[in-house]
């Protein structure tokens, strides 16, 4: 369902949304591009947060990053008509990186560490939702400070 939801409701409703704010082409065609991109590592730290099933979030974003690499410039170019380029092993490696390698090191951490980890359970969700916030921020900042 969410991998589903991810590559055919999200795109359409970019569509959808452009079209009943009479965008024009160019702003149309970012909400689109928007609309044919998985969403992230945020969603991991959501999950965390509302204790739900975080194997299952790293496993979709793992998997929606994946298929991205083929999935969106075929989306973006039928949702937008843009011709949508994508380095498809710098997308790779940045799932690796930002995905997988910060998993790992967690399951290793906690196989050799297992107290430690215990005591610092409680202090990991607070600290990577201010992660995560600090992250938008900067972002949102560093575009802002030349509009």
């Amino acid at each position: 369902v969410g991998f589903l939801s991810q590559f055919c409701v999200m795109p359409a409703s970019a569509v959808v949304a452009s079209m009943i704010w009479r965008l024009p082409p160019a702003q149309a065609a970012g909400v689109c591009l928007v609309g044919c991109c998985p969403g992230g590592v945020a969603s991991n730290v959501v999950s965390l947060l509302a204790r739900a099933d975080v194997p299952l979030s790293i496993t979709m974003t793992t998997c929606s990053t994946v298929a991205a690499c083929f999935l969106t410039p075929i989306l973006a170019a039928l949702c937008a008509g843009a011709k949508a380029e994508l380095n498809r092993a710098a997308l790779a490696a940045s799932t690796v990186q930002v995905v997988l390698a910060p998993v790992a090191l967690g399951l290793a951490l906690r196989s050799c560490f297992p107290k430690k980890c215990d005591r610092a359970q409680p202090f990991l969700a607070p600290t990577a939702a201010l992660l995560v916030a600090w992250i938008c921020g900067s972002v949102v900042a560093k575009n802002s400070a030349g509009a």
